[in-house]
């Protein structure tokens, strides 16, 4: 993508107005996260995914996403009055033995409610060397950007939601002036 400049302002937005014109932005170098492939491809998680692998499910979009969220309710609602059964609250807290870590790359994974959720991490002497998290945001990023293209500005919020409720309360977009496509690109100071 390379280095970009700002082209347009806004002086009048609120706190200080939108990012000022001629500000050199590098949108590539400001990303915070890497999108995750399988073979070579995005990957949604989430309900929707699981009733497709798992169940036929063949709805689509945003609102496939919903219903597939609501249709997982009852599963997850009864595997929970399980797990609560076969809980041991006399059990053990801390493992036997902990790993001082030696310094190779470990990697755990689950299925959360919301999508899969990878951890991986480098530990040595009891020290993190490196950590990275791979959330159902992160994976779901790609998905969710497919699924806002093309759509009215005034759907992307709906959209977002239904690929992912958490990331809808991060993101925000102020549209200022809809002719020339200038949204708030500056909230925060």
């Amino acid at each position: 993508m390379g280095e970009m400049e700002v082209s347009l302002e806004e002086p009048r937005y609120p706190i200080g107005g939108t990012t000022k014109m001629g500000t050199k932005t590098n949108p590539q170098m400001e990303a915070c996260t890497g999108i995750p492939m399988y073979d070579g491809q995005p990957v949604e998680v989430g309900p929707r995914a699981r009733l497709v692998t798992y169940k036929n499910y063949d709805e689509k979009g945003t609102c496939g996403q919903n219903v597939a969220r609501q249709m997982e309710y009852q599963d997850c609602f009864y595997e929970m009055i399980d797990c609560i059964d076969a809980l041991n609250t006399s059990g053990k807290v801390v493992a036997d033995h902990i790993p001082t870590g030696d310094g190779s790359l470990g990697w755990a994974s689950n299925e959360a409610p919301r999508g899969t959720d990878v951890h991986i991490a480098r530990v040595k002497d009891w020290k993190v060397q490196y950590f990275s998290m791979l959330v159902p945001t992160t994976w779901n990023f790609a998905t969710c950007s497919a699924a806002l293209t093309g759509a009215p500005w005034q759907l992307a919020e709906v959209i977002m939601r239904g690929y992912d409720p958490c990331v809808s309360c991060a993101t925000h977009m102020i549209v200022i002036d809809e002719d020339n496509k200038l949204v708030a690109q500056k909230l925060i100071q």
